[in-house]
């Protein structure tokens, strides 16, 4: 299983220009420190079930806390049968931050509800 194309875009991720890993085994990406959330294993039981697989994965970059997303998905050729995958990556950390705040003040909500339940009754 080799890699065909990767995103120029991913480069500040990778730290490297995404042509030094076309045409060499998945497992290179797959090492790398930034996706290791992600396992062969889990890419061979994409071929073998044909069912797409969803990560997230929490990474330090530039001393920051960013959240990925990873869908990848199985391609059929015109045979019926699995020949490439691909994999879409983006960055969902302003997401995950939103929904952390949201979280946050549910619970204040919540907390101040009690209160408030308490002090009437």
């Amino acid at each position: 299983m080799n890699i065909e194309y990767i995103n120029p875009a991913s480069k500040p991720l990778l730290r490297n220009s995404p042509l030094t890993y076309v045409d060499k085994p998945i497992q290179t990406l797959l090492d790398h420190e930034k996706i290791s959330g992600i396992t062969v294993a889990e890419i061979q039981q994409l071929f073998d079930n044909g069912k797409a697989l969803f990560k997230e994965l929490s990474i330090s970059y530039e001393n920051q806390i960013r959240h990925l997303e990873f869908r990848i998905i199985p391609e059929i050729d015109k045979n019926n049968q699995i020949s490439t995958i691909l994999i879409i990556g983006r960055d969902i950390s302003k997401r995950k931050h939103t929904e952390a705040k949201l979280h946050l003040s549910k619970r204040e909500a919540e907390d101040s509800d009690r209160l408030k339940s308490a002090f009437l009754a």
